[in-house]
């Protein structure tokens, strides 16, 4: 009762990680049938220790898992759920995995390596974080995009007479900066056409540097905008020439 009094009254990542020991007799039981001779030379100390070091990382990254997803659905939960409900993952996982291996092994008379054994485990729960991971930064990526996301006016107008392109629906193409080190890139994020009144709204990212271009027939004209110049609301003219003479 003591024993069980203290572990009540620790702190909550020792908890955790207490749970995470349930997995350690499925592990043994595995080391035994899958490696008999490492069972055999290393005597129960060294594999009871390998049995707690794999059910602790392996439970970690299965909480790592179950953590990103909760956050990725904004569900608050606590550590002690998330690792329980890791370790009863990991529960099913090696008991099916113990079944099928050793039901290979008899029926087919098939030797299964210890190790093998253990990148099978692993396999799936590290390949489930990655792919947590690269949801986790996608998510955030277009986040941060909407929360940098403004509405400009954009005004085709004529550099001579200094008036609005009327009735010209001219094409205005938008690029931001992309990926580049050497030499700056820009991908082409939208494609539009001016209304009756030579304008026309669109939403940019206000955090990269955008180049905006509007031709027209026999026209042409742009300019490059550094982040954080535009605003919100903001109305630019973009001053288009001639190029039927150049």
């Amino acid at each position: 009762m003591s024993i069980l009094k203290e572990l009540n009254e620790s702190h909550i990542s020792i908890k955790g990680l207490s749970i995470s020991l349930f997995l350690v007799p499925f592990w043994y039981i595995s080391f035994y049938l899958f490696g008999n001779d490492f069972y055999k030379l290393a005597g129960n100390i060294v594999v009871l220790a390998f049995c707690i070091i794999v059910s602790v990382t392996s439970s970690v990254l299965s909480l790592m898992f179950c953590d990103k997803v909760n956050r990725l659905a904004r569900v608050e939960t606590s550590l002690i759920n998330n690792m329980s409900v890791s370790v009863i993952l990991l529960t099913f996982w090696i008991s099916f995995l113990i079944f099928i291996t050793y039901s290979i092994e008899f029926l087919f008379n098939k030797l299964t390596y210890l190790y093998v054994f253990i990148v099978i485990y692993y396999t799936p729960i590290l390949g489930f974080n990655a792919l947590a991971m690269v949801w986790d930064n996608q998510k955030a990526k277009i986040e941060e995009e909407k929360e940098n996301q403004i509405t400009i006016t954009i005004n085709s107008v004529d550099k001579e007479t200094k008036q609005r392109r009327v009735n010209k629906f001219d094409t205005v193409i938008v690029r931001k900066e992309g990926i580049g080190y050497l030499m700056k890139t820009f991908d082409k994020v939208g494609q539009y056409v001016t209304d009756p009144t030579g304008s026309v709204k669109i939403k940019i990212d206000s955090s990269k540097i955008c180049d905006i271009s509007v031709s027209g027939l026999n026209v042409l004209g742009g300019d490059m905008y550094n982040p954080g110049y535009l605003k919100d609301g903001q109305e630019i003219n973009i001053e288009v020439v001639s190029i039927r003479n150049k």
